[in-house]
């Protein structure tokens, strides 16, 4: 942590950016999306909580007494993983061991169940690069004129829009903030959600669940 003569000039982000970065050296990949979850949550509830320029409308009693409810839940939680971490789970370097695109999914369902719905964006959106990056490896996708693609060609290139017609194109942009993690938590919708997730596992694993069907249905007619 930065050192500052002054005690009273230290915030939040001073001991956060520093807890952040050791997260980095996490050997266990899981543990560290998890960890950088936890953060993200926890740093929304930070700029949400008692504080009146984060809400567009005036807020109830009752709102106000769930965002501190959720607030002092996640820091908990977050307290808790603290606690259960060891010396031995890091790395002197940072670790480029990655969670699978599976188990980021199942990571985002777990926080989104939990109410933790900024921890489910930033999951949800790992699991979105990820998939794209492997999927357009895979499929040894190239983009034209373009040595380096960015994520964004990338992306286009698995989700194509030129392949989809006009409902489907609508139904497929109302998914974009949730694989993007980029929804608001305020208006998060469970049902967009659960679809994007849906979608993430379908196009990284759709035609290897479908092979496993007919050889299950070969196997058991």
């Amino acid at each position: 942590m930065r050192f500052k003569k002054d005690q009273r000039t230290l915030n939040t982000d001073d001991f956060l950016r520093p807890i952040q970065s050791r997260f980095d050296h996490l050997s266990d990949p899981h543990k560290k999306v998890e960890a950088k979850a936890l953060l993200a949550e926890l740093c929304f509830a930070r700029k949400t909580v008692l504080n009146a320029f984060a809400h567009a409308d005036e807020i109830s009693e009752d709102e106000i007494a769930g965002e501190i409810e959720h607030a002092i839940a996640v820091v908990r939680h977050f307290e808790a993983f603290l606690a259960a971490i060891r010396k031995s789970d890091f790395t002197k370097s940072i670790s480029q061991a990655n969670p699978t695109v599976p188990q980021l999914l199942m990571l985002a369902r777990k926080k989104a169940g939990q109410g933790d719905r900024a921890a489910a964006a930033y999951s949800i959106k790992q699991a979105t690069e990820l998939l794209v990056a492997e999927f357009a490896e895979s499929r040894g996708i190239k983009i034209p004129f373009t040595r380096n693609p960015s994520f964004g060609e990338l992306f286009r290139a698995v989700f194509p829009e030129d392949a989809m017609d006009t409902k489907e194109k609508r139904a497929f942009h109302r998914l974009i903030p949730y694989l993007f993690g980029s929804y608001d938590p305020k208006d998060f919708k469970p049902e967009l959600f659960e679809e994007a997730v849906r979608l993430i596992f379908c196009t990284g694993y759709g035609q290897l669940l479908s092979l496993l069907n007919r050889r299950a249905s070969q196997v058991n007619p």
